[in-house]
């Protein structure tokens, strides 16, 4: 179910680095696991982003790909970029290469933005996990504005910033990420949906 005027948007600037080659392009089933967390958002959020390094490098249906503003910054810059863009004031993001998408998490984070709270982020183990986060964009954009026009790049610096809230979460599956070519291999292995 839907949160009332949500934007949510799906980090997809990075250079995969460690990866080796471009994790956004994975397919998974006959489609591509980018796909995939596109239908996921589309079930919480009214309108979905895609923060690229290429202009219309996907080409989804209903799905605006932007750049980041301040570029070469890392994920700050595409908390930026997809701030900037949104339509709405409630932004809930995620990392292309965080495959096993939690809805029901998604929408625990999404009710926390509200009486004050600017920032809701899930924690396991005493472990946070910032891209997988919902923020309220009134007072992100700025605060995400000044730290980068500082060259202050931390996540964690960021929503310490901000009047966020941490949220418990016993199931440590949604922070699997396709750092290594192993951990694809792996996700494959244990998941062989077909995505449509």
């Amino acid at each position: 179910m839907k949160s009332p005027e949500v934007t949510a948007v799906i980090l997809a600037g990075g250079k995969s680095s460690r990866f080796g080659a471009d994790k956004t392009l994975l397919p998974w089933g006959n489609s591509l696991i980018i796909h995939h967390l596109v239908e996921e958002c589309k079930k919480i959020a009214q309108e979905v982003l895609i923060i690229s390094n290429q202009q219309n490098k996907f080409a989804i249906d209903g799905v605006r790909e932007i750049s980041d503003f301040f570029k070469e910054k890392g994920p700050l810059g595409g908390f930026h970029a997809g701030l900037q863009e949104a339509q709405y004031d409630t932004v809930f993001f995620t990392a292309c290469d965080m495959p096993l998408f939690n809805i029901d998490l998604a929408q625990k984070l999404l009710g926390k933005i509200k009486d004050g709270v600017q920032g809701a982020l899930p924690i396991h183990s005493g472990k946070t996990e910032p891209l997988f986060s919902v923020l309220y964009r009134p007072v992100a954009l700025p605060a995400a504005q000044i730290l980068l026009e500082q060259d202050k790049r931390r996540l964690m610096d960021f929503f310490k910033q901000l009047n966020t809230i941490y949220v418990e979460c016993p199931d440590a599956n949604f922070q699997f990420n396709l750092n290594h070519q192993e951990d694809y291999l792996s996700f494959l292995t244990s998941n062989q949906k077909q995505c449509n």
